[in-house]
């Protein structure tokens, strides 16, 4: 138990600094505290690394397939797994929550491969964005959700996942890199790929909508 009084007071404590201060809160130290008490058989361990990631795994998952309550399946064999493997868990200077969203990742892999999941994003279940505003995410932030949808639905499905990793689950680029298995210059150089096609399938949206409208019939004469 002491670990995690650590792990809490550690958290408390960067995020006070962190709002002095105006910095960003890093709490990458104190999830692997959680990690290392939680291979050690702390059950409390695993619970806080649970409502840590929970969120982000869900989130990821609710992207990825069609069916809300399969999201739901999917985060809790996600944990579920990750229990029964949390000993071969090591640090190789990533953040652990990265570890949770790839397990997850395995397993949509395996529902998609399996047949017995859509994989395609829905209006419904796409997830809200982080709150950051790089100029990145702006550009995407500022399309319609509904036109986001259906242009994130033609992308490959690598570049898809790449921006809702990035964009919707605010994992660095390092961290979507690992999930991808790519190097962080080739989960760039996806990124950048997919806002660039991402761009020419809104601007060719754009343009038809503009086509479809009908030619203004000149209205009244002005006073």
């Amino acid at each position: 138990m002491g670990s995690i009084a650590v792990a809490q007071r550690g958290a408390r404590s960067t995020a006070d600094d962190g709002q002095a201060g105006g910095d960003v809160v890093d709490l990458s130290a104190d999830n692997w505290v959680l990690v290392r008490a939680a291979q050690r058989g702390d059950a409390s361990a695993y619970a806080l690394l649970y409502d840590r990631f929970a969120t982000r795994v869900q989130r990821f998952a609710r992207s990825r397939v069609r069916d809300r309550h399969l999201a739901e399946d999917v985060t809790s064999e996600t944990f579920a797994r990750a229990l029964r493997a949390i000993n071969s868990l090591e640090y190789r200077g990533r953040d652990a929550g990265a570890w949770f969203l790839t397990i997850a990742r395995n397993i949509i892999f395996d529902y998609t491969k399996s047949g017995s999941v859509r994989h395609e994003v829905t209006v419904d279940e796409l997830p809200d964005a982080s709150g950051h505003e790089t100029p990145e995410e702006l550009v995407i932030l500022g399309i319609a959700r509904a036109e986001l949808i259906r242009c994130l639905r033609l992308l490959p499905d690598d570049q898809r996942t790449c921006l809702v990793l990035r964009f919707f689950c605010d994992l660095s680029v390092s961290e979507t890199a690992r999930i991808l298995d790519r190097e962080p210059g080739a989960a760039r150089s996806l990124q950048y790929r997919a806002i660039h096609r991402l761009g020419e399938l809104i601007g060719g949206s754009a343009n038809e909508q503009r086509r479809a409208q009908p030619a203004p019939s000149g209205g009244e004469k002005g006073s």
